[in-house]
């Protein structure tokens, strides 16, 4: 038992090698992975630039969501509540800066009736739409 930390198996050998790192790995927290990756477009070209928060878009703008922010649970579940989820069609039907509120207007994507809710900003930046989408979809 007089092995050293090179000698394979001594506890302080586990505890200066962490099993999550791999060899040849610098130190530091892991790069970020996106919640979803952008779709190529038909050039190949990644179509991130196309994608925008709700808060970006001009009133009348529109989108196709594709992605919702997961960082607050509780607005996750009250979009989950509203009916506005991935592929939805949404269109910006009044702003209102001085209140900090965006009227929005969608439809799911099974087709079901347009709803309507007023979203505070900090739910309008957990939303993103790809208005190319919205574009082809018109």
């Amino acid at each position: 038992m007089g092995r050293g930390p090179r000698g394979g198996r001594g506890a302080r050998a586990c505890r200066l090698r962490p099993a999550h790192r791999p060899h040849g790995r610098s130190a530091g927290p892991p790069p970020p992975r996106p919640a979803r990756r952008p779709h190529p477009d038909r050039a190949g070209r990644a179509r991130a630039e196309l994608c925008r928060t709700i808060d970006e878009l001009p009133q009348g703008g529109a989108g196709v969501v594709t992605r919702i922010s997961d960082a607050d649970g509780d607005m996750l579940r009250w979009f989950a509540d509203l009916g506005l989820g991935l592929d939805a069609r949404v269109e910006v039907r009044a702003r209102r800066e001085f209140a900090g509120v965006v009227t929005v207007a969608w439809t799911a994507d099974d087709g079901g009736p347009e709803r309507q809710a007023d979203l505070g900003l900090p739910a309008a930046r957990a939303v993103w739409v790809d208005v190319e989408d919205a574009e082809a979809g018109e």
